[in-house]
């Protein structure tokens, strides 16, 4: 009874000891890899899910290059997130003012 005893509580000491290791490794994890911003779905989702020692640089550094769509959009977007959305507003306001002045000016002439 008494060695039973004593494995019990050689087993409770062992799994203490691996909590605390794997409470060491959790913190020295990154929040990046931890938590990522990305969405599980994409590519680079599935790669931070993934990532392993046996993962390719090259993987990675695909996933890295910004292509011209990429750019046009990230331009365009940025141009877009930078104006007055009221102002933008007024605008095309403006234009659809214009816009129904014109077709009913030419519906009138003919």
């Amino acid at each position: 009874m008494k060695l039973l005893e004593e494995l019990a509580q050689l087993c409770r000491k062992i799994k203490d000891g691996l909590a605390a290791e794997i409470e060491v490794i959790e913190r020295q994890t990154p929040t990046t890899l931890a938590t990522p911003k990305c969405q599980s779905t994409t590519k680079v989702g599935q790669l931070i899910k993934n990532l392993s020692d046996t993962t390719k640089a090259a993987d990675v550094e695909s996933l890295a290059i910004i292509t011209e769509t990429e750019r046009f959009h990230y331009e365009t977007l940025k141009r877009d997130l930078a104006s007055d959305p009221a102002a933008t507003a007024r605008a095309l306001d403006g234009r659809k003012s214009r816009f129904k002045d014109s077709s009913r000016r030419f519906k009138e002439g003919t």
